[in-house]
């Protein structure tokens, strides 16, 4: 194995790791590095060990010249994961985005009307398909953004294939689980459907899926949906948003990668021709929401949480517009006292065309209370409800999770 062979006990993953630097357990850098090549040569792991698992928010900032030896501290870290499960050390149960009853598919048919959940769960080409929009699979937990994509992509072009979601997946999911094997049959059945499509350009909604594509050398001509629209939008708004009062939190990934973190910047600035007020750490010195942390040390989360928000209320912006739904999901709502608008930058386009898709997914997580949000769907999709084919434990495992924490697995 690569990693025993070559990994120097040096730290510098470590050291460098947002999440980690919260550790529970303040065990030495080196230490921790030699306690996982010990595990992975067959000793019992450690609690630091196990806990080093945990603490990852795969925002690919190790991956990048950090190693000296050229290693991926991320893959490895997914790969732990993956054998204390198998271990039975620290399960991680995980139902791919593709299972009939996966917490996206779930949340997809609860926040959507009948013909809504058809839009964005059907294959369809439109005109002569020479653009392909792929949105992933985690979007479909705020499908209201996902909508309001559709809708924009339909105002800009007429002749493209949508290729959805929660069918096919770029693998980050089964990865992220430790599941390493399936997520590379994933990523290669999505490479193989989308050469199939043969399409010119293929649009890409999700930063995880960018990151993907890039790491994984992928050779299909492909760009942001960030960038498709900043080629597209003069002269298609309706309307102004207030861009001198926005901020923006980029897709930390995207931007650690040195992939194109300009064009939601470029989209902003289209809307109005006033650029954004950049944080004090944007473009490769951004910061990570910190979606592991959120998840399994909620305390340390929401201090990150509340230093971000301090950051973006200190450029004078009302508004910090997201690009990652991951992040939107962590950064909205703000902390109670905080006065700042949390907005995907796509429903700011959508309100510049006059396009918007209402919220439930944000209604929901205002309610906080999971018998709550269930009668209220189960009012508002009247018959339907009954009639979807999920069970009662399966409908409450969803809302738990949209309502508290994160989707990681």
């Amino acid at each position: 194995m690569d990693f025993i062979e070559l990994c120097m006990v040096c730290g510098l993953c470590a050291v460098m790791c947002p999440a980690y630097s919260h550790r529970l357990l303040q065990v030495p850098y080196q230490e921790v590095q030699k306690q996982i090549k010990d595990y992975l040569k067959g000793q019992d792991p450690t609690q630091a060990v196990c806990e080093r698992s945990r603490l990852c928010n795969e925002c690919y900032k190790c991956v990048v010249n950090i190693c000296p030896r050229g290693l991926d501290p991320m893959r490895i870290n997914q790969m732990l994961r993956g054998m204390l499960h198998e271990d039975g050390v620290v399960p991680r149960p995980f139902i791919p985005p593709s299972d009939p009853a996966s917490n996206e598919r779930i949340a997809a048919a609860l926040l959507t009307t009948e013909s809504e959940f058809e839009r964005i769960t059907t294959f369809k080409v439109k005109g002569d398909g020479r653009i392909l929009f792929f949105p992933g699979c985690n979007i479909y937990y705020q499908p209201d953004l996902l909508l309001t994509a559709m809708d924009v992509l339909d105002s800009m072009a007429d002749n493209w294939i949508f290729l959805p979601g929660l069918d096919h997946c770029c693998g980050n999911n089964h990865d992220s689980a430790g599941r390493l094997s399936a997520g590379g049959s994933a990523w290669e059945d999505l490479m193989a459907t989308m050469r199939s499509a043969g399409a010119e350009t293929v649009v890409v909604w999700c930063p995880t899926c960018a990151a993907r594509h890039s790491r994984d050398g992928s050779s299909l001509p492909l760009i942001s949906f960030a960038r498709f629209i900043a080629d597209r939008l003069g002269g298609h708004t309706e309307g102004d948003v207030p861009i001198d009062q926005v901020t923006l939190h980029e897709a930390c990934k995207v931007a650690y990668l040195g992939l194109d973190s300009e064009a939601p910047r470029e989209v902003l600035r289209r809307l109005s021709g006033k650029p954004v007020r950049e944080m004090a750490r944007h473009g490769a010195g951004t910061v990570c929401c910190g979606w592991s942390l959120h998840q399994y040390l909620p305390h340390a989360g929401e201090e990150e949480k509340q230093l971000r928000i301090n950051e973006a209320e200190e450029t004078g912006a009302g508004i910090l517009a997201t690009v990652c739904h991951g992040c939107q999901w962590i950064l909205d709502p703000p902390m109670p006292d905080s006065a700042m608008r949390v907005v995907n930058y796509i429903r700011l386009v959508g309100e510049a065309l006059g396009i918007e898709h209402r919220s439930r997914f944000g209604e929901m997580r205002q309610m906080g209370d999971v018998k709550a949000v269930i009668d209220a769907i189960r009012d508002e999709l009247g018959d339907r409800f009954e009639r979807l084919p999920f069970d009662r434990s399966q409908v409450e495992r969803t809302v738990k999770t949209m309502i508290g924490g994160f989707y990681g697995s």
